[in-house]
């Protein structure tokens, strides 16, 4: 997709899918993000009085004029002031105002900086969802795999928390990005710098940027900031296809555990017309009801694999090129502009999605009970109550756990003669456990009350983490309304400055 800078085009596309108070301020503070960049270096050059003083006033004057003036053919294009002013009073007295800076500086940051801050926000709900369904289910016990294989017993809400950690910890690097795009490259020159007597920082303050690419050629020659971003958002996209298959598997038929109720077709359209009733198939009429196919989890995975190639088009870009201004700094945009767009696409429809999800807990727990999945817990009671190594503790079991499944005997019904049959093999005598110990410990009701370690699956410590990585999702919110309100901070000082000329 070609971006179209100069009518700021990168920033429409999926806005009308996501809007709230936030972004509609993120949108109003770039609205006419190129004439403000342009309008912020001319303030600087006035005050350091690289623009002749004497024709500082009619400059000014032209350039409120084009402020005003949003339909005009220069209102959001490139040096659209300067050209804008020459038309009005002459390139004798307008010619000053693209002195100290080269073409490029800060087009793509500017435009990249518009799209990132409203997908942040929609992260933000995005982790709100995720942390709500897991606080409905810390007592929703269910199988733990490894490997495909029930390993140990957790509950749905611990197996949520595990989605949203790595999620809030990749969340820093995208707020980093963030960083990397607000960086204030002009004022390089065309690689060198300029024997004008500038100042950069009042720019960066005028823009409210976060800092400077102070080396000049560093700001021709910038590719790792576009690099950090779509590295980000790719591995926030893995962890999101993660929780995507797992919420696939658990959907279908032979699983159970859950079920979109909007899956199915409310309203069908009718035979005449080439309809499939309320089937999900064009072919099978049999795909209806519970097990449905629930196609934004398979496109969270497309999402993923696409954005695993943008990053290596953003490296590549960078790769065997001069470290300088060259034609490949000009398509840093392009990766990132994507990667944003993709990751909206496939994540933010988790927002309406998880709250529609049914859990099925009874199910859930049936499949807990049926695995040996709290062997580790029985082994725990032989070696703290029994007298038992652990290593022969668990090679008791191991065997105990093997000929109930040659049996088909589930872990609810699980047998102390052959339990004690394995013990006598193993060390030679029964451990002692009762038919009420064995019950217990293979209980994963128990299992998760018990494990209460940091971390655990224990409802309470659940709920300790639930309540923590609120407090940061909140934190991660208010930081976020500080840049929002830092960047309106900073067109008002523009917009004044601009008015006391």
């Amino acid at each position: 997709m070609k971006m179209n800078l100069e009518n700021n085009q990168i920033t429409i596309g999926w806005t009308q899918n996501y809007s709230n108070d936030l972004t509609r301020r993120i949108d109003a503070v770039h609205d006419r993000w190129v004439f403000w960049r342009d309008v912020a270096w001319f303030l600087m050059l006035a005050k350091q009085r690289i623009v002749p003083e004497k024709y500082l006033a009619d400059i000014a004057a032209a350039v409120r004029e084009l402020r005003d003036d949003s339909e005009h053919e220069y209102a959001n294009r490139r040096f659209g002031i300067e050209m804008y002013a020459m038309q009005k009073i002459g390139v004798a007295q307008a010619g000053f105002l693209s002195m100290g800076r080269t073409i490029p500086s800060q087009d793509q940051q500017l435009a990249v900086r518009h799209k990132l801050m409203k997908l942040m926000c929609m992260f933000y709900d995005f982790q709100k969802a995720l942390l709500n369904l897991a606080g409905d289910h810390l007592e929703t016990v269910m199988p733990g795999y490894t490997h495909y294989r029930q390993a140990q017993p957790m509950t749905f809400g611990h197996y949520l928390l595990s989605v949203v950690d790595p999620i809030q910890r990749i969340l820093k690097t995208v707020e980093d990005s963030y960083v990397a795009m607000s960086l204030n490259e002009l004022g390089c020159g065309a690689l060198a710098g300029t024997s004008l007597p500038i100042d950069r920082d009042m720019v960066t303050e005028y823009l409210g940027l976060e800092g400077l690419v102070e080396n000049t050629n560093d700001a021709v020659a910038y590719t790792d900031g576009f690099v950090l971003l779509v590295c980000s958002l790719a591995n926030l996209m893995s962890v999101v296809s993660r929780l995507a298959l797992d919420l696939n598997i658990w959907s279908t038929q032979e699983y159970g555990f859950l079920e979109l109720e909007t899956a199915r077709p409310k309203n069908p359209r009718p035979i005449e017309e080439g309809g499939i009733g309320r089937s999900t198939s064009f072919f099978m009429p049999n795909k209806a009801g519970k097990g449905l196919n629930i196609s934004p989890l398979e496109r969270s995975r497309v999402g993923a694999a696409q954005l695993t190639g943008l990053v290596a088009e953003a490296v590549a870009m960078g790769i065997r090129t001069a470290h300088g201004d060259m034609h490949e700094m000009l398509h840093m945009i392009d990766s990132a502009g994507r990667a944003i767009d993709l990751t909206h696409e496939y994540t933010h429809v988790y927002i309406s999605l998880l709250p529609k999800f049914r859990v099925h807990k009874e199910r859930m727990l049936e499949m807990a009970r049926t695995g040996y999945s709290c062997a580790t817990e029985l082994s725990n009671v032989l070696v703290m109550k029994y007298d038992v190594d652990a290593r022969t503790a668990h090679h008791i079991i191991n065997e105990f756990c093997i000929e109930s499944d040659d049996n088909d005997i589930p872990s609810c019904e699980a047998s102390l003669a052959i339990f004690d049959k394995w013990s006598e093999e193993t060390i030679g005598r029964k451990t002692g456990i009762t038919e009420e110990e064995l019950r217990k410990a293979l209980d994963p009701v128990n299992f998760i009350h018990t494990h209460k370690t940091q971390g655990g699956v224990s409802p309470q410590e659940t709920k300790r983490m639930l309540d923590d990585r609120y407090a940061q999702l909140e934190a991660y919110l208010a930081r976020h309304k500080a840049r929002i309100a830092k960047l309106e901070a900073a067109r008002q000082k523009i917009e004044t400055d601009l008015n006391s000329l």
